[in-house]
């Protein structure tokens, strides 16, 4: 994770961001699947961590579903299984760049 800010104060972490499409398992048409991950991009963070920031971007199909984090599909309205997106996940994530950064503060 990329940290800036001065030494002692408020620093913000960016937290890399893998953006790729995965096919809805009920219509088949293509859900964008948005993923934090570590900075070396070798682990998925848990989307509660930027989860409310994420959902809020235009590009993410991130919805809350009983107080939970979930992809949903924009053309039919079906919940995605998260296990099986953070695995492809972490297979994006080893053939291409963060999409995006979500910057995070943290008081020193």
């Amino acid at each position: 994770m990329r940290y800036s800010g001065p030494p002692g104060g408020f620093r913000v972490r960016e937290i890399p961001i893998i953006r790729f499409s995965y096919p809805c398992y009920r219509c088949g048409k293509n859900v964008y699947i948005t993923w934090p991950f570590n900075e070396e991009l070798t682990s998925p963070e848990s989307l509660s961590l930027v989860g409310e920031v994420l959902r809020k971007k235009e590009y993410s199909s991130l919805q809350v579903v009983n107080s939970q984090y979930t992809f949903i599909c924009r053309n039919c309205g079906t919940q995605q299984g998260n296990f099986y997106l953070k695995t492809e996940a972490m297979h994006e994530a080893s053939i291409r760049e963060p999409y995006d950064y979500i910057e995070m503060g943290k008081q020193e």
